[in-house]
């Protein structure tokens, strides 16, 4: 189990083998059947340890209070979950992945997070959290600590801020959201009223924001060889389309050409056709997402009040249920190449700056950090609903509408909470 745990840290799940588990312990295959059916029934055992230090740690939470001595209890036991899902990333990280049919029906996440809701509960006798189940509760805070914690993998490009000033960060939205204030008036978007200057890479590489695939156009998206024409559009969508299914499956590293011809029914040649390799269609892929992400940014600086913000992230849901596996490799895998890189650096300064006047002009009385305020933004727009609604779909539509309002209006922004029980407008 040791070196099986050690293998999944470094390879994934479906990039471990049992010959490899078995060559790591100078064990015969013969050896590790006496002891387990398959792969699955021992990672399975993973799940259920990070299930008890969880439940373990639930259980250690005092009910939250209000405060600036509330915010520091809240704070410590957000950094001692922390710990408990740093021994456990390597199964945290693969645990949507390898939810499917090998363990259906019995999903032993599931189990754990209905008691992990049932602990929250009592937990949450001071706070309002209005329609917001403690379920969800739950795994939005478990998704947003976890997943920080991989965007600050110290491998990435770009300067990133210290870990305290994150935790410290993701305590204050998180207890904000739950004691929210009274709502203070809304600022000007800047005081040029003009949103942030979009990356260079975007405007070099595509005439028109509304389709950053360029079709008949002069210029070509990232990646791409070619220029596209009318009659290459529809071959190059379906090519993109198979990629970003491919990549939802085996991320960057673990999906080939091959993988991508397959998924797509198109022979290689006409896959090299437009692209060098897998990191150029990814590359490709990235480049719509970042135009996708850039412009709905832009429209969340121009809401008006917070029904406005409600309506933007019922939006941007549409556009994470396109961009979710690209932007899952983007935050978990470290990009290859040049361009992906200074993509990357340009899209996280693009979010600062975001983040910077969002918090300006709607909290300008807080003293967070907008540095590390944004990386809980990219984390709490994309990898939390990604897997707790897409890709491992635990919640609905509804819940992350809910629970998105209750923690980007109430807790980053600092505003009141606008939902009613009636939920969010559809």
């Amino acid at each position: 189990m040791a070196a099986a745990r050690g293998l999944f840290a470094r390879r994934g799940y479906h990039g471990t083998s049992i010959l490899a588990i078995t060559e790591a312990t100078g064990r015969s295959d013969t050896a590790f059947y006496q002891y387990f059916q398959s792969k699955i029934e021992l990672f399975a055992l993973f799940y259920e340890q990070l299930g008890r230090d969880l439940v373990r740690h639930f259980r250690g939470q005092r009910v939250i209070e209000p405060g600036p001595a509330g915010l520091t209890e809240f704070r410590a036991w957000l950094e001692g979950l922390d710990d408990v899902l740093r021994r456990h990333s390597p199964v945290f990280a693969a645990w949507p992945l390898v939810a499917d049919d090998a363990l259906m029906p019995e999903d032993p996440s599931e189990q754990y997070l209905h008691v992990l809701a049932e602990e929250m509960r009592p937990r949450l006798a001071l706070a309002g959290t209005g329609p917001v189940d403690t379920r969800v509760l739950a795994i939005a805070i478990i998704s947003l600590m976890q997943w920080t914690h991989v965007v600050l993998d110290p491998r990435r490009p770009g300067v990133l801020p210290p870990e305290s000033s994150v935790h410290a960060t993701l305590a204050t939205i998180i207890h904000s959201s739950l004691f929210p204030r009274e709502a203070g008036a809304v600022g000007a978007v800047g005081a040029d009223g003009d949103p942030p200057p979009w990356p260079d890479l975007l405007l070099d590489s595509s005439t028109d924001r509304a389709d950053p695939l360029g079709a008949w156009r002069e210029t070509a998206p990232l990646g791409l060889r070619r220029r596209v024409t009318r009659r290459a559009e529809p071959t190059i969508r379906r090519i993109l389309a198979a990629a970003n299914q491919a990549f939802e499956r085996g991320g960057l590293a673990g999906t080939s050409v091959d993988d991508i011809t397959a998924e797509a029914g198109v022979a290689h040649g006409t896959f090299y056709q437009y692209w060098e390799d897998r990191y150029a269609i990814f590359a490709t892929l990235a480049h719509q997402a970042a135009v996708d992400i850039c412009t709905h940014l832009d429209d969340l600086l121009r809401a008006e009040d917070e029904s406005d913000i409600l309506a933007w992230i019922d939006r941007w849901l549409d556009v994470l249920r396109r961009r979710g596996p690209t932007l899952h490799v983007w935050t978990t895998e470290v990009l290859p190449t040049a361009p992906l890189q200074r993509l990357s650096r340009q899209l996280r300064t693009h979010l600062d700056a975001v983040t910077a006047r969002l918090l300006a002009r709607w909290a300008p009385g807080r003293s967070l950090d907008p540095s590390a305020a944004a990386i809980v933004l990219w984390v709490l727009l994309g990898e939390f609903p990604y897997h707790a609604w897409q890709r491992h779909p635990v919640l609905d539509r509804d819940d992350v509408h809910r629970s998105l309002a209750l923690l980007l209006v109430g807790g980053l922004l600092g505003a009141r909470t606008p939902l009613s029980a009636g939920g969010p407008p559809r």
